[in-house]
């Protein structure tokens, strides 16, 4: 019971601090983060295959996973989206490695964790409340749209500052809804 109790008051206190910092905290911009989108491939018909009580394990399975994964890369969750997880990282390296670690274990058929695909964009953004916007936001959403399923597409901020250990595939020019000529990369890990 000791070590129980323990365990609850550190989550308790940590809890109130994450709340009062996003309760207190004025509207912040001009900050440089790396923000992306996961998204389930394949939501829907997978969705109506499931009963409530299937579907609610596997998007909260998904999200527990997502989440742990970002916290290990020094990332925040700042909300999940049914089907999807949007997150921020400090560090464009921390947010690719997210992205890429989902993409991978989505592609495995011995992993339960679903197949994604994700957006990844590097810029400015402004933080209120815990949630974030900006232009950053819209292109990482928009990319995740572009991307194919067991891929991560990454925008020009993050491709300028991904260096070593990685591979980038230019892709086409794409238009996307805000956004006419919008250039996409395909992010790898050199193997």
């Amino acid at each position: 019971m000791p070590d129980l109790e323990a365990l609850q008051s550190y989550v308790w206190r940590r809890h109130v601090a994450s709340a009062a910092t996003r309760l207190l905290t004025t509207t912040e911009a001009g900050l440089t983060m790396a923000v992306c989108f996961i998204d389930i491939v394949g939501y829907t018909s997978r969705s109506r295959s499931l009963s409530e009580e299937e579907l609610v394990a596997w998007v909260e399975e998904f999200e527990d996973a997502c989440t742990g994964l970002v916290v290990d890369h020094g990332g925040r969750v700042i909300k999940t989206l049914g089907d999807a997880v949007l997150f921020v990282c400090d560090d464009a390296v921390g947010s690719a490695e997210v992205a890429l670690t989902a993409t991978e274990r989505g592609a495995d058929p011995d992993d339960a964790f679903p197949a994604v695909r994700a957006g990844l964009a590097h810029g400015e953004v402004v933080a209120r409340l815990g949630d974030v916007f900006g232009p950053t936001v819209n292109i990482a959403s928009r990319l995740t749209d572009v991307a194919r399923p067991g891929t991560v597409v990454i925008d020009e901020g993050a491709a300028a500052v991904l260096t070593g250990g990685y591979s980038l595939a230019r892709l086409r020019r794409t238009s996307v809804k805000g956004y006419s000529r919008l250039q996409p990369f395909a992010l790898r890990r050199l193997r």
